[in-house]
């Protein structure tokens, strides 16, 4: 059959899905699939549509899956549905969603691209409803793929594509990347609801800037990652190819948004924006004249940081705030799973970010890799939480198809496979550590955070007003994910205290200890493992919440 009308289909976020596993919703643009469909529109003559099934459902009152493919598939008859699989919890959707697809247009060509089909491709092809997987990147891959169905060649020569037949396995490595990217200007922003992006969902800047201040948008302003860090499977993704779009035409869509939707935020979605020095300082120095608000959404490189004309600019330039990916505070640790950083330059990045301006830090440390002992986990997590930055993110190992430590987990039999229910970074995965426990190495990294993150928080220590001030939206974001934290509510009821404001202070405390009586969550527990009560008075000789508070800022 000929191909003609071309669907594609960004799946609903979890939050959405009917089963029961929900989690926490994100709206933000597919931007892979935006550069997909200009690809196809720009190089071909067939007719292109794309659909963001979150937003449908979410913001547009298709609530019923079933319904809203009925009427999508019957109005736009595709002959070729491909699907974006991005995040592996949404596994069971994105094949639940091609059978559902099938089911409806049994002729339509079904087809996965991203993250999951390129590192998981057996597992994705094993569905009898998929008979495609486009790898690494898609605009080639399916372009190439819809070109040799049209001219009824094989398509085992197209590179970047993967299927079965007759049980046999043909897998197609991306080799060649697409050189058009470098020369890519803005998305078809027209082609997606943009108001409904960003306006339900919690991000990172929510920290610093009150959600009602910011009117955000996504762009892509380079793609890949040179490095080859054992625990990503990024270079498995991008071959180690790193590649940028001339400024200008960065500039140039950041305008047009400005512009046309009033956007004053910008969320860089790249893997590794700083990694090129010349050109991210070009980059700096044309965002310092539009006068917006910038972050990058994946952690920044430290090592790229290490040069006060780069902190400089990112401050001139208008940055939020600094999300350093540091990983590890152990040089040993850091060189074995290939981090190209070493505790001197990240103690010498944050001296420069705290000597140059007053940024706001957020720093990433992975805890529990295959090697790592408790004693490594411990001293790992103490040096994190004494590092001079406003927030630690303490994540447990995770090894994730496509990665090398997710191959090495496999061979030494550390793990049995993959596990699509991991959840969030923070819960420990089911692995075979050396001398500590999956649930083990959880409890370390969640006190830990309590610890450096609540009970010793940076700016509780500091107590300026802007400290403080600091301090309350921290664990106001983290009320909005987790309203009953008993730890924030806490922090509230001592930011309110040092305020001289005790009426507001007792209602923080009750909250807390309504957290503590009624969430599942076992909060007694770390309670206890401080010496703290709720039932102490606030000023309190020994067990006072208020006392534990002020004495862990004074060994933080």
């Amino acid at each position: 059959m000929k191909i003609e009308r071309v669907l594609l289909l960004n799946p609903p976020d979890p939050s959405l899905w009917a089963d029961g596993r929900s989690g926490y919703s994100y709206f933000e643009p597919p931007l892979g699939l935006m550069y997909v469909f200009d690809y196809l529109r720009k190089n071909t003559r067939l007719t292109v549509k794309l659909v963001d099934l979150s937003i449908e459902m979410r913001f547009e009152g298709k609530s019923s899956l079933p319904a809203l493919l009925d009427d999508l598939l019957a109005d736009f008859r595709p002959d070729m549905v491909a699907i974006a699989t991005l995040y592996y919890n949404s596994l069971h959707i994105f094949h639940a969603l091609a059978g559902m697809i099938k089911q409806r247009a049994p002729q339509a060509v079904v087809v996965m691209g991203g993250h999951y089909p390129t590192h998981m491709t057996r597992e994705c092809l094993a569905d009898v409803n998929v008979d495609y997987a486009v790898l690494s990147e898609g605009e080639l891959g399916l372009g190439g793929l819809i070109e040799a169905l049209n001219a009824g060649r094989d398509p085992a020569q197209v590179e970047g594509l993967a299927f079965t037949r007759d049980g046999v396995l043909t897998r197609n490595a991306r080799r060649n990347f697409w050189k058009g990217f470098a020369e890519a200007g803005r998305l078809s922003w027209e082609q997606v609801r943009f108001d409904h992006y960003f306006k339900d969902s919690r991000n990172v800047l929510h920290r610093v800037r009150e959600a009602g201040e910011l009117r955000i948008a996504a762009i892509t302003a380079s793609r890949g990652c040179p490095y080859h860090c054992a625990f990503c499977s990024s270079q498995n993704m991008w071959r180690g190819h790193w590649r940028r779009r001339r400024v200008a035409l960065v500039i140039d869509e950041i305008r047009f948004l400005m512009d046309r939707h009033g956007v004053n935020t910008i969320v860089f979605n790249d893997e590794n924006i700083s990694v090129n020095r010349a050109w991210f300082l070009e980059l700096l120095g044309e965002l310092a004249k539009l006068g917006v608000t910038w972050i990058s959404g994946g952690g920044l490189s430290v090592r790229s940081l290490d040069d006060p004309r780069v902190v400089d600019e990112m401050y001139r330039s208008g940055v939020g705030l600094f999300n350093l990916a540091f990983e590890s505070t152990s040089d040993r640790t850091l060189r074995r799973i290939g981090k190209a950083l070493t505790t001197e330059e990240s103690a010498r990045v944050i001296e420069l970010v705290r000597q140059r301006g007053d940024g706001y830090v957020t720093g990433f440390f992975i805890s529990g890799f295959p090697f790592e002992t408790m004693a490594d986990v411990r001293d790992n997590l103490d040096r994190a939480g004494a590092l001079d930055i406003d927030w630690k993110c303490y994540y447990c190992f995770q090894p994730f198809p496509g990665a090398p430590l997710y191959e090495q987990c496999l061979q030494e039999g550390l793990i049995e496979a993959f596990d699509a229910n991991y959840g969030e970074n923070f819960h420990a995965p089911q692995l075979k550590h050396i001398d500590y426990t999956p649930q083990e190495l959880f409890d370390e990294n969640y006190r830990a955070n309590l610890r450096f993150n609540f009970l010793a928080n940076r700016n509780l220590a500091l107590g300026s007003p802007a400290a403080l001030e600091q301090a309350r939206r921290d664990f106001t974001y983290v009320l909005d994910m987790a309203p009953t934290h008993v730890f924030a509510w806490l922090g509230l009821a001592t930011i309110a205290q040092r305020q001289r404001r005790p009426d507001l202070a007792g209602q923080y405390l009750a909250k807390a200890r309504h957290g503590l009586a009624n969430d599942s969550f076992d909060w007694a527990n770390y309670l206890q493992g401080f010496g703290m009560s709720l039932d102490a008075p606030a000023d309190g000789p020994g067990g006072g919440w208020a006392d534990h508070f002020v004495a862990a800022q004074g060994h933080a």
